[in-house]
């Protein structure tokens, strides 16, 4: 297995071993989300669900009292997935592709909005603010970014998202900027020839049948 160390700076170091992983902060603490290959700096009191996915496995992050049976609208979902086959591959590229589309078109003025090609993977990452009716509530506006990781020689997909109220974000991306900085993957170790991206997921134009990556809020809701 090999451990990279993914930071804000969307730099991977590989290598890490888990116990060189930084100190978490004040007020963190460092989880391993084996469900999604990860470890993540989890604010204390939050607490974690597993909602159901087409082909990806995911993770919900949000504070614990999001679960007394109120819709929540802040926190991370982690999806991820680990192809077996190419017909998996070019799937789930499709989704990445549509997922991140989807978000894109939903914000009319996006913060930041880009995609980094290489030669080993791609890099998307889409943050603005936008309305989900989805969640039951048209008018209030969600403030949200989203960062999704393709490996291409470790055929391993990654799509990571934090959502708030857009009028709570400046308290809530405290707690998420450093769940997302850094983010520890755990990638297979293989040997493979490098082969180049999905074009779905290079040029995010998505395939009409493709399923989307919910929001953290939306999804099993």
């Amino acid at each position: 297995m090999k451990l990279v160390l993914i930071t804000a700076l969307f730099t991977a170091v590989a290598g890490f071993a888990a116990a060189e992983k930084p100190a978490a902060p004040s007020g963190f603490h460092w989880k391993t989300l084996e469900t999604v290959y990860c470890d993540v700096q989890v604010p204390d009191g939050w607490t974690t669900e597993s909602p159901d996915m087409p082909l990806f496995k995911a993770v919900r992050i949000l504070p614990a009292a999001s679960l007394t049976g109120s819709v929540t609208s802040t926190g991370m979902l982690i999806s991820a997935l680990r192809c077996r086959n190419q017909e998996e591959w070019a799937t789930g590229m499709t989704i990445l592709g549509k997922s991140m589309a989807a978000m894109r078109d939903a914000v009319k003025n996006p913060i930041e909005s880009f995609i980094k090609k290489e030669t080993d993977g791609v890099t998307m990452v889409v943050e603005g603010v936008r309305t989900m009716p989805e969640l039951g509530e048209s008018e209030m506006e969600y403030h949200f970014r989203a960062v999704a990781r393709a490996f291409v020689p470790e055929q391993t997909i990654y799509i990571y998202t934090f959502t708030a109220p857009a009028d709570e974000w400046d308290t809530a991306w405290r707690k998420g900027n450093v769940m997302f900085n850094p983010l520890m993957i755990q990638l297979p170790e293989v040997e493979v020839p490098t082969q180049s991206p999905h074009p779905a997921a290079l040029s995010v134009t998505p395939a009409a049948d493709a399923p989307v990556v919910p929001p953290p809020g939306a999804a099993d809701r």
